[in-house]
């Protein structure tokens, strides 16, 4: 159902090179989300009391979001924006834009902040593209030539608290966004199983815009053990600094900046 979802979208939409009106992407978002996400160049909440997707922009690419959403009915959900200033010479999704997300083995710099260890630390190693689940060979970044409307990859990673893992990453372009959307293809554990495959998304929307790059992004977890995790942890918290430091590495990847992932105060609703 997703990828039939995507796929309508990039092949029937054409494509524009021209940037989207910031005030028509952000004129569904709650009052004075957009004044402070000009002001302080992100924002982000913690949707604990169950509201559902808030933050997203008003574009025909958002409805991959809530369908997904609804779908997955998750027991966590986090969500940010995040305005990226252009890189000089750059205001569209261009080649170099595009590849960065694909540039996968280059997610072993992600960083995140360690409570317990109180130092930033790796947030994954050994990231690599594989041709199956099943075929776990290594496989080189797979960089393109020209922009395809449509792909889905696996990748291995493994992650600093949850294993190693396969994860599913699907990239969709539109003309206008960019779409990179990271699912598990295998259960995630610690001590216990905490997510059955397919029951975590990262995802990153990307929309040029005249004020710069407005970046949506968005992780949701069904967890397989809800009240155990929830006694252990936070994940609120815990998910929301692997969301912000997927979106840490695209900034610091477009920009050539090494900026760590330090996270502010989040809105309130």
């Amino acid at each position: 159902m997703f990828i039939a979802i995507v796929l309508a979208i990039a092949l029937t939409v054409s494509l524009s090179a021209a940037p989207l009106d910031w005030e028509s992407l952000t004129d569904s978002l709650p009052q004075g989300v957009a004044e402070q996400l000009l002001e302080e160049g992100e924002v982000f909440r913690y949707d604990q009391a169950e509201s559902g997707v808030m933050l997203l922009p008003h574009h025909f690419s958002s409805q991959v979001i809530s369908r997904q959403h609804d779908q997955l009915d998750p027991d966590v959900l986090v969500e940010g924006l995040y305005l990226i200033p252009y890189p000089e010479g750059v205001s569209d999704i261009d080649l170099d834009v595009y590849n960065i997300s694909r540039n996968i083995s280059s997610i072993s710099d992600v960083l995140y902040y360690s409570a317990r260890r109180e130092a930033y630390v790796p947030l994954f190693d050994d990231v690599y593209q594989v041709e199956a689940p099943n075929k776990r060979k290594a496989l080189p970044n797979p960089f393109v030539d020209e922009i395809p409307n449509f792909e889905s990859i696996f990748m291995h990673m493994k992650e600093v608290n949850l294993g190693s893992g396969i994860y599913e990453a699907q990239y969709v372009y539109d003309g206008e966004s960019l779409g990179f959307f990271v699912k598990n293809a295998t259960p995630l554990r610690m001590l216990f199983k905490i997510v059955d495959g397919e029951d975590l998304r990262i995802n990153l929307l990307t929309y040029p815009t005249e004020k710069g790059f407005l970046v949506y992004g968005y992780c949701a977890v069904k967890l397989t053990n809800r009240n155990l995790v929830f006694k252990m942890m936070d994940p609120y918290s815990g998910f929301y600094k692997r969301l912000y430091a997927i979106e840490t590495w695209f900034e610091n990847s477009l920009l050539g900046t090494e900026r760590k992932p330090e996270i502010g105060k989040r809105l309130e609703f």
